[in-house]
């Protein structure tokens, strides 16, 4: 069977270009210090100390040589496995902790917002969840037996006192004295979007999370484990009718009625399992860790001050 290339869900393949970096005189040089004793710091300052609880640290960036980089562009073109190996070895903690750090935590929103949580099933209920989503309508390929680990991931509207406030004001007197308690019935009890035009951030980072979640099995099993992910059942037109099955698969994950109230709802799902020699990829083990900690140190909250157009700041910026 021959592959039409102008196919839109056919992988495109990905080569590495190399550019030349513009000579030293050229290059923009933002020149952010540290803050001087007496000195008030401001945006324009680097931080003195970075405290945070999240296993996406504040770390260099790895380079590659271009027969390296070479090496990794078909993890940008991965195609979904056809099967998982039966009666495979089930993951390590440590490989899932890893493979759960790569996708979820280095693919959440660029603000603080905790708009993502994920439930790993284990070998069990995996093959429950499995049943569960061979009746789902809309799926984008069918559901795979035999998973060593399944990951739930749910996520809740993009929400902030800042944006709730926004809710409630800039209308006109009338008309926003009218439409108040409508607004605030449809967003506690419905969950409707404090700003429509901000609903998109909330799909916008699920689509980064599928993708980010297939490389980090490759990543963390070193190749050997592929993800076979799950979103347009549970999303738009074909969330009413699968909500049955949604439900079950929310219960499977332990989703509790108080998180429920609370606007969380299961959005994605990934099957994880080991495929056989001919689907998996092979590289050096060394060059497995450097992708993985570049994932992560790309990912990084910035510690530099970024590009700033207002009329107060230095030159550089």
């Amino acid at each position: 069977m021959s592959i039409d290339p102008t196919d839109p869900a056919v992988q495109k393949l990905v080569d590495v270009i190399p550019i030349s970096p513009p000579p030293a005189s050229e290059r923009a040089m933002r020149a952010a210090c540290f803050a001087a004793p007496d000195e008030k710091k401001t945006r324009y300052s680097l931080p003195s100390s970075l405290e945070s609880s999240s296993p996406v640290g504040y770390r260099q960036r790895v380079s590659f040589t271009r027969e390296e980089a070479s090496l990794l562009m078909p993890l940008l073109s991965l195609e979904r496995p056809t099967g998982f190996v039966a009666g495979a070895e089930p993951a390590r903690e440590q490989e899932i902790f890893e493979e759960s750090a790569l996708g979820i935590l280095s693919s959440r929103q660029s603000t603080n917002y905790k708009g993502h949580k994920q439930v790993t099933l284990g070998p069990r209920d995996s093959a429950r969840a499995c049943a569960l989503l061979k009746k789902l309508s809309g799926r984008e390929a069918a559901p795979l037996e035999d998973a060593v680990h399944t990951h739930l991931v749910f996520s809740k509207p993009y929400r902030t006192p800042f944006t709730l406030l926004l809710t409630f004001i800039g209308h006109k007197p009338v008309k926003s004295l009218l439409s108040v308690p409508k607004r605030a019935i449809k967003k506690r009890l419905f969950h409707h979007d404090d700003i429509p035009t901000i609903n998109y951030l909330q799909h916008l980072h699920l689509g980064i999370l599928a993708d980010a979640m297939e490389r980090a099995a490759l990543i963390a099993s070193h190749g050997e484990r592929r993800a076979n992910v799950f979103m347009a059942s549970f999303c738009g037109e074909h969330r009413v009718p699968n909500r049955a099955h949604i439900r079950e698969l929310e219960k499977l994950g332990g989703l509790t009625p108080a998180e429920r109230q609370a606007g969380w709802r299961l959005s994605l799902v990934g099957q994880v399992g080991q495929v056989d020699a001919g689907e998996q990829v092979t590289l050096p083990g060394e060059l497995w860790r450097r992708l993985g900690a570049n994932l992560l140190a790309l990912r990084s909250e910035r510690i530099q001050p970024g590009v700033n157009q207002e009329e107060k700041a230095p030159a550089p910026y």
